[in-house]
């Protein structure tokens, strides 16, 4: 496997930021297992994107972004992911306030789309890409100028989500909700 990327971002004045990147990446798999258990497969895929973001400072403590990218897959086709995010620095003495909603794919591996094992196991190369749409509320604590601690809530919705059933991987019909509550610790030292 390998990457290329290029990028470029500007800031434009205090208020406003942006950057523009084009990215192809190669994914190959290539492998044999043998023993009781023999599992195979012999496949690449590549994927050209295009992406950007845009980023403003509505006051000194009020900050939106939004970021935005094009996925085009050689097996599993053209994909669109967007996030928009904002964030309240100093809402309350040492505590910021994040807020981001987002749109994102996950495409299949290749194991998924072309293995195959002595179970009987065959990939399924009609997979289609899994979509979500995802919804977090975080809020980060500044213990010190070197720490900080972070609780976020999340919820999201997934359609076309890859499982394993009748000895291939399909997409799911309807959707998967998932949602959860993080605690995160920080040090920047």
């Amino acid at each position: 496997a390998y990457t290329v990327r290029a990028e470029h971002q500007k800031q434009e004045s205090d208020k406003f930021s942006w950057g523009l990147g084009t990215e192809f990446k190669n994914d190959s798999a290539s492998f044999n297992n043998t023993g009781s258990y023999t599992s195979e497969v012999d496949a690449d895929y590549s994927t050209t994107s295009l992406y950007g973001n845009l980023g403003y400072n509505f006051s000194s403590d009020l900050l939106g972004s939004v970021h935005f990218r094009k996925d085009n897959n050689s097996v599993v086709g053209s994909n669109d992911s967007i996030k928009i995010g904002l964030q309240k620095n100093n809402l309350l003495p040492k505590i910021n306030l994040r807020t981001t909603y987002s749109l994102g794919h996950k495409a299949p591996s290749l194991y998924e789309l072309f293995g195959a094992d002595n179970w009987g196991y065959q990939g399924n190369s009609n997979l289609k890409s899994e979509e979500s749409k995802s919804l977090e509320l975080a809020a980060d604590y500044k213990l010190d100028t070197n720490s900080m601690l972070t609780v976020s809530v999340f919820k999201s919705n997934i359609s076309n989500l890859i499982e394993y059933g009748n000895n291939t991987y399909i997409n799911s019909t309807g959707t998967t909700d998932q949602s959860g509550l993080e605690l995160s610790f920080s040090n920047f030292s």
